[in-house]
C-alpha cells in the first residue's frame, strides 16, 4: 500500500472500514474496469507460459502441473511459474474460482478511486493510443532543444535525486562534489534534476540493471551535459546471507570537464569551506586562535580564488583595437533660406521588424476554436510537473493551440481568461476573453493563437502568461516560453 501511495503521489486516497482496517478509497465496478484489469493481468502473467487448469476439473484430484515432490528447488521452478500463471491470467485463475466453488472474481472486484487535477475522466483507450502527429514531434524536438540550452547554460545549484520518482536526498555540488544513498532492490529509475530561471531541469536518468553488474562487483556510469557539467554514479549491490541482493549502496559525484568552469567551481568550494570552517569556529569559541592546519587550508583557499580571478581578467580584459582612417566626405551645399528642404520619411528597417519604440500593429490575434478534437493537439495550460514548456515562433506568422482548464483546484469555473505577452518581462500585449460556454463538458477549452513575429520587440526572452477569473478573483493559470526563431 505504500508503494501504491507513493507511485500515484496523492491521485489515491485511503479510508477507514470495521476493525479500523485501511483500505483504498474505490469507484463503481464497470464492465469497463473489468475489461481494463484483466487486459493488465493478462499483459502481467509470464510469457510464454500456458494455462494448466483444465476447464471443469475436479479440485479433489488437483491439478498435476502443480505438484512437486522432488528435493531440488531448481527443478520446481517450471511449476511454479505454472501456479504463478494460474493465480495471474483472468481467464485461468476464473476457472480455478469456479471449480473451487467461490464467487466470480469480477463480483469481487474493486478498483481504486482516482483523483485527477481536471477530471476523473480516462484519457481514451490506453491500450490503442493514438498515433503521433508531426506537431507532436516538433513539439518533442523543441522540448529537447530547450532543455539542452538550458543545460548548457546551467551554473550548479541544488541537485534533487529521485528514486521511482520519489525524492530521497539532495546536495549542493558547490559544498560537496559527491553524495551516497542507498536504493532497495525494487528500485527501476533514478533520476537526477536541478533547477533554474525557468523551473525544474532534468539532469540525467539512470536505469537500474542489478544483472548487469558483475557478481561481487559494482557498476560505473557516466554522463557529460551539454556544458561540461559531469554526472558520475555507481552502483554496489548489498547481499543478504543467502546471497539474494537486499539493497544496493549508490554513490553520485558532480564535476565539471571544462577548465574555467571547473576552476570556478573548485574556488566557490573553497570559498564556502572556508567560510563554514570561520563560522564554525567562531560559534564555537570566541576565543579562538587558528592553527596551521587552518591556515593551510586558508591560504589554498585565497590561492584558488586569485587564479579564479586572473583566468576571468585574462579572458574579459579589453584589447586595443586600431580604428582605421574615417574616409572624408563632401558635405552638400546648405540651400538657400528662402528654398526649404524637402521632408522624407524615415526609412523601413531592413527586415520589416520594428523598433522597441514603435507601436507594433498587432502582436498576436486569438480565437476559439471549435473543433472537439483540437484538444488533442494543443498545448495543455495548467498544473504540471517540471518546467514550463517552451515554444518557437518564426517566419511571418505562427499559429499555436492552447487548452486551458475549465476550473480551478477548488472547483471553480473560469469566468474570463487573460492572456499576456511579456518581452523582457515587461507587458506588450495582453487579451482578456470570456470563457467560450462550454456547458457541462468538461472538455478543456481550446484558444488559437495566430502570432505575428515581425511585429515582437527585440528582447533576450519572451513569455506568455495565461490568467484565469473566478468568483474569487483571478489567478495564475499557467505559462510557455516563446523563442523567436530566424528563418
Amino acid at each position: 500500500m505504500k508503494e501504491i501511495i507513493g507511485r500515484f503521489q496523492g491521485m489515491v486516497r485511503i479510508g477507514k472500514v470495521a476493525q479500523r482496517e485501511l483500505r483504498f478509497l474505490t469507484q463503481p465496478t464497470t464492465q469497463q474496469s473489468i475489461e481494463l484489469v484483466n487486459e493488465c493481468l493478462r499483459r502481467f502473467t509470464p510469457w510464454d507460459t500456458s494455462c494448466a487448469v483444465p476447464e471443469g476439473f475436479d479440485p479433489a484430484e488437483g491439478v498435476s502441473a502443480f505438484s512437486f515432490s522432488g528435493a531440488d528447488p531448481d527443478s520446481e521452478s517450471p511449476i511454479e511459474m505454472n501456479r504463478i500463471h494460474a493465480i495471474l491470467h483472468p481467464d485461468c485463475f476464473s476457472r480455478l474460482v469456479s471449480s473451487l466453488r467461490f464467487d466470480s472474481p469480477e463480483t469481487r472486484l474493486t478498483v481504486p478511486q482516482f483523483f485527477y487535477s481536471e477530471d476523473d475522466t480516462p484519457r481514451g483507450d490506453r491500450f490503442a493510443p493514438p498515433t503521433l502527429t508531426e506537431e507532436h514531434y516538433l513539439h518533442l524536438g523543441r522540448t529537447q532543444e530547450d532543455r539542452a540550452r538550458r543545460r548548457k547554460a546551467y551554473l550548479p545549484g541544488q541537485l534533487r535525486v529521485s528514486v521511482d520518482g520519489v525524492e530521497i536526498t539532495s546536495f549542493e555540488p558547490d559544498r560537496f562534489p559527491r553524495v551516497s544513498f542507498k536504493i532497495p532492490a525494487t528500485a527501476n529509475v533514478i533520476e537526477v534534476r536541478g533547477q533554474d530561471a525557468f523551473g525544474e531541469l532534468p539532469l540525467a536518468t539512470v536505469l537500474v540493471s542489478y544483472p548487469d553488474i558483475p557478481p561481487g562487483g559494482s557498476l560505473k556510469d557516466s554522463v557529460v551535459l551539454e556544458g561540461g557539467q559531469k554526472l558520475a554514479i555507481v552502483f554496489e549491490p548489498i547481499e543478504n546471507a543467502s546471497g539474494e541482493i537486499k539493497e544496493a549502496g549508490v554513490e553520485l559525484r558532480y564535476g565539471e570537464t571544462q577548465p574555467i568552469r571547473a576552476t570556478s567551481l573548485l574556488a566557490r568550494r573553497a570559498w564556502l569551506g572556508l567560510v563554514d570552517i570561520t563560522k564554525g569556529r567562531r560559534e564555537g569559541s570566541a576565543g579562538f586562535t587558528p592553527g596551521y592546519s587552518w591556515l593551510a587550508k586558508t591560504g589554498v583557499s585565497v590561492a584558488l580564488v586569485l587564479s579564479l580571478l586572473a583566468i576571468v581578467w585574462y579572458q574579459l580584459r579589453p584589447t586595443q583595437t586600431t580604428l582605421p582612417v574615417p574616409t572624408q566626405v563632401e558635405l552638400p551645399t546648405t540651400p538657400d533660406a528662402g528654398s526649404p528642404s524637402p521632408i522624407h520619411p524615415a526609412p523601413e528597417p531592413p527586415g520589416g521588424r520594428r523598433s522597441p519604440t514603435t507601436q507594433p500593429v498587432h502582436i498576436a490575434n486569438t480565437t476559439w476554436d471549435k473543433d472537439p478534437q483540437a484538444v488533442d493537439r494543443a498545448i495543455r495550460i495548467g498544473e504540471r510537473r517540471g518546467s514550463a514548456p517552451s515554444v518557437d515562433i518564426s517566419g511571418p506568422q505562427t499559429k499555436l493551440l492552447f487548452a486551458l482548464p475549465q476550473v480551478d483546484a477548488a472547483d471553480q469555473k473560469y469566468l474570463r481568461y487573460r492572456i499576456t505577452i511579456e518581452a523582457a518581462e515587461k507587458p506588450i500585449w495582453e487579451r482578456t476573453l470570456q470563457h467560450p460556454g462550454a456547458g457541462a463538458s468538461r472538455r478543456r477549452p481550446v484558444l488559437n493563437v495566430e502570432f505575428s513575429p515581425v511585429d515582437f520587440p527585440k528582447a533576450d526572452s519572451y513569455r506568455m502568461r495565461f490568467e484565469g477569473e473566478t468568483q474569487s478573483g483571478w489567478q495564475a493559470i499557467g505559462q510557455v516560453s516563446l523563442r523567436l526563431v530566424s528563418r
